[in-house]
């Protein structure tokens, strides 16, 4: 619980609930912040240290976070610190519910031409081709492994297969000294 909960934390300064209310903007059906504009989830200092705006108006409005559990969103609003938008949960309740609600950032699978990948790679390395499409070179490792014109004998991957590009030692176990 935070500690300057309900005293001023000097004679001239401000209760959290005060310093939350101070900077408190209402936008629509949530209470954003004017503070920290540069965060997702803007802080405030309270007993000197930083400490997220939503979490501290939870605290301030309804009561101690329990161990281990976070303040989380039911307006998927990050800068909203509205005590009823507000409520605990486990991280994997937080996953559980970006899931729900569509908004996790999928990565988008990039769209190659693995024909145009696989011609190109009779002639040029996998890095060469993957700078061609600029994505990574496993990116086009995977795509020709796909179609199953990735590393083969005929092409210039086709390298000491098995090594990666490397020449087998020439040297023998016997030629060895272990006595050192």
């Amino acid at each position: 619980m935070l500690a300057t909960q309900n005293r001023p934390k000097r004679k001239s300064g401000l209760t959290a609930r005060e310093r939350i209310e101070r900077y408190r903007v209402v936008a629509g059906e949530c209470w954003e912040t004017s503070l920290d504009l540069t965060h997702k989830y803007p802080q405030l200092t309270i007993a000197g240290r930083k400490i997220s705006v939503h979490r501290a108006s939870y605290e301030t409005y309804v009561g101690p976070i329990p161990e281990s559990l976070a303040v989380l969103h039911k307006c998927d609003n990050p800068r909203c610190h509205r005590p009823s938008h507000l409520y605990v949960g486990t991280l994997s309740d937080n996953m559980t519910d970006m899931w729900a609600r569509s908004r996790a950032k999928r990565a988008r699978a990039p769209t190659i031409d693995v024909s145009l990948a696989a011609e190109l790679g009779k002639t040029m390395s996998q890095q060469d081709v993957a700078e061609c499409f600029g994505v990574s070179q496993s990116t086009i490792s995977v795509a020709l492994r796909a179609v199953g014109a990735s590393r083969g004998k005929t092409t210039p991957f086709g390298k000491s297969h098995g090594l990666g590009g490397r020449q087998p030692s020439k040297r023998k176990p016997d030629d060895i000294n272990y006595s050192k």
